[in-house]
């Protein structure tokens, strides 16, 4: 027997001895906190995961790190250290509850629970190939399953089994009370499992915010940093055609719980499958990447979620963009253009454009066209100058790889594209999309515009931000200085001044690069 079957092997003698000595210390700390008051059994959670910050030293160095890697741009370290303290605070109150659910009814949870968005899981339901459903550590996740199944439907939630039997026999039966049901994904028919759930019409939960182990993942970026991610949701999605279903909650500022099921995802289709698997697992991890954003402090910044890292990230062929404006950018600003007559280049633009090209950079437009919101023209008339655009760049050797417009206005006009939409910059959806179509990392990209509305859009998705002094940009600059507001990453006179400041800076990064190697 070797050294690791033998340790394996005295693990198992003296596991059981263990394990009922942890079960009773949970069982016993769980009485105590069910006996008590709602808000002192609340602050004394409170305190404990403040205590739980101070002496692991292990776990919060992971906890800071990870703050770090996602906002070491955006918070100072007190901020970050905030933070982590709270993140510590939020995963304690969340046991006490957990435990305190126990003894609680179906109307009492419900009544610290306000819900938002249930049409969309009730009309995944109707399509009848079952529902996969995501969601993250972020929150009281554990409520989203026990509140869910009193409310809608009990349903399959996907877990990794605990190592103390006697803890994981307590804790299912606790996630179990109201109908739903635990899949171990350690179990080698979990597979077998789910896609027989989801034929029966069922409802299948996953936690999908972890690293994983073995080859059961793709590497994506999240948080501007390549986090590998497990890809069993894009592969049964795949393979049954179940709507996906995004699904999270959060602690509001009275202690009580909001749960949002938002609308089944647009599923992506590329015809191959390993590029299906990416760019859905990446559309995943950017709607969780939002949510955590929008409350920091209530995530599991404690897991070591980049802790696996590629040997080599340049063989995911994921660099980074240059997205453009359209209207003052690479056009001349002429208002909304209803017409092609007075729709023409910028001097330099198309040189701008071959400059990006020659250096094998992806090209892309991201322009807003609330023209067709405000009943100005539609949507062919916009495809019609979008097209035009490619013309007149081709005639002068320029390429771009697409163009994305968004439709919307979220007050004026009237009828389906009068709504706060998600592509609407500086809403980062069309940038979104083109990540997800184009496999590029945001992180590593430019937007490049007349507008600090396209500033504020790299800024949401951890780019940099070009600000050009055509079309309305040298207003747009006055005013923002006049604010006292933060900078652009880079002002320029021109689209060509900026995509050479672009490939400069990329040549330079490049290179340190190479000399880090």
């Amino acid at each position: 027997m070797n050294i690791k079957a033998m340790s394996r092997s005295r693990k198992r003698k003296t596991g059981p001895i263990r394990s009922r000595i942890e079960y009773a210390a949970v069982r016993f700390t769980a009485g105590l906190f069910r006996a008590l008051p709602w808000p002192v059994a609340a602050a004394l959670g409170s305190a404990i995961g403040l205590v739980m910050y101070g002496v692991g030293s292990k776990r919060r160095r992971i906890t800071l790190e990870n703050l770090r890697r996602a906002f070491g741009d955006e918070k100072s370290g007190g901020e970050i250290a905030a933070l982590g303290r709270s993140c510590y605070r939020n995963l304690a109150v969340n046991a006490v509850e957990f435990a305190r659910m126990g003894k609680m009814n179906a109307a009492e949870i419900e009544s610290r629970v306000r819900v938002q968005g249930e049409h969309h899981m009730m009309s995944a339901v109707s399509r009848g190939k079952g529902v996969i459903a995501f969601t993250s550590h972020l929150g009281n996740w554990e409520l989203i399953n026990i509140h869910h199944a009193i409310r809608l439907r009990p349903a399959r939630v996907v877990g990794r089994r605990r190592d103390n039997p006697l803890l994981n026999d307590w804790i299912n039966f606790q996630r179990e009370r109201f109908g739903s049901r635990v899949i171990d994904s350690k179990d080698p028919g979990a597979i077998r499992e789910i896609l027989k759930a989801l034929k029966s019409g069922e409802t299948v939960a996953f936690l999908i915010d972890q690293n994983v182990s073995g080859d059961r993942g793709v590497f994506v970026d999240f948080f501007g940093k390549l986090a590998y991610t497990h890809k069993v949701i894009a592969l049964v999605a795949e393979r049954t055609g179940a709507p996906v279903v995004p699904v999270h909650t959060f602690r509001e500022s009275d202690g009580t719980h909001r749960v949002i099921y938002d609308q089944p995802l647009d599923w992506r289709r590329t015809g191959g499958l390993e590029q299906d698997v990416r760019a859905n697992t990446q559309q995943m991890s950017r709607i969780i990447e939002g949510w955590i954003r929008k409350h920091p402090d209530q995530w599991l910044w404690m897991h070591d979620r980049w802790k696996k890292q590629p040997r080599d990230p340049q063989a995911l062929h994921m660099e980074g963009a240059v997205f453009l404006d359209r209207d003052g950018t690479i056009t001349e600003e002429i208002g909304y253009v209803r017409d092609l007559a007075g729709f023409r280049l910028m001097k330099d633009s198309a040189e701008a454009v071959r400059l990006l090209n020659g250096q094998g950079v992806k090209t892309l437009v991201v322009t807003n066209q609330s023209g067709v919101a405000r009943g100005y023209y539609d949507e062919n008339q916009v495809r019609r100058v979008n097209q035009r655009l490619l013309d007149l760049l081709a005639e002068q050797g320029g390429r771009l790889d697409g163009v994305y417009y968004c439709p919307h206005h979220p007050i004026e006009g009237e009828g389906p594209f009068t709504y706060p939409c998600g592509c609407r910059k500086p809403e980062p959806g069309l940038l979104y999309q083109a990540e997800m179509e184009h496999s590029v990392r945001l992180s590593q990209s430019y937007v490049v515009g007349d507008k600090m509305t396209d500033v504020e859009l790299a800024r949401r998705v951890g780019a940099s931000g070009v600000l050009v002094l055509t079309g309305y940009g040298r207003g747009e600059l006055e005013r923002h200085r006049a604010a006292g507001r933060p900078e652009p990453d880079h002002v320029a006179e021109d689209l060509l001044s900026a995509v050479r400041w672009i490939l400069e800076r990329r040549g330079a990064m490049a290179g340190a690069r190479a000399d880090h190697r």
